[in-house]
């Protein structure tokens, strides 16, 4: 699993602010504080203790180095295990105050730069939600306020879309799931 883990930090932690950046970039960016990735959506366990989601305090420094030309604000990965099993990884990155995720162009650029294949999108607890399926893994990416959120799953006794909807209703009532129009 350790090639699996550095691939997960590599393709979610490290590559991401760099394609986001030459996705939706324009303009030089003005200094502003970086929007915090809120932690309250994050539960400590997922189905009655299975799994564990423990934050990788590495990628929020490889978020940080990411430099001015990155559209993230602030970014977080958790991994998740089973037992001592890494099984999967979720990303939650905030953006940059310019970007607008109600823009469904917006959407589709990010998607389009961390998904693999051709997403569907499905409805897990009235949210929409971009997923891929792999003969090895399950790729999930979802929008909020301001942020956006990437989970990956990979595991033979796993039900994928069973963890994603437990972590959406863990998430919903934070109210941080709705998609708001950015003022610009």
């Amino acid at each position: 699993m350790r090639r699996s883990r550095a691939t997960l930090r590599l393709a979610v932690a490290a590559v991401l602010p760099v394609v986001l950046a030459a996705a939706c970039g324009r303009g030089a960016p003005k200094l502003v504080a970086p929007t915090p990735v809120p932690v309250s959506l994050i539960p400590p366990t997922l189905s009655n203790g299975d799994f564990t989601l423990t934050e990788y305090g590495k990628a929020t420094k490889d978020f940080a180095d990411a430099g001015p030309k990155s559209l993230v604000s602030d970014g977080r990965l958790w991994e998740i295990r089973q037992g001592s099993t890494l099984v999967g990884a979720l990303q939650v990155s905030t953006l940059k105050q310019k970007i607008d995720v109600s823009r469904s162009s917006t959407r589709k650029a990010i998607i389009d730069q961390v998904m693999p294949g051709a997403p569907i999108t499905i409805k897990v607890n009235g949210i929409t939600i971009a997923s891929t399926t792999t003969t090895d893994k399950s790729t999930y990416v979802w929008f909020g306020q301001e942020l956006f959120e990437l989970l990956q799953l990979k595991g033979n006794n796993i039900d994928p879309e069973k963890v994603l909807d437990e972590l959406i209703g863990f998430q919903k009532p934070s109210g941080k799931l709705v998609v708001r129009r950015a003022k610009h």
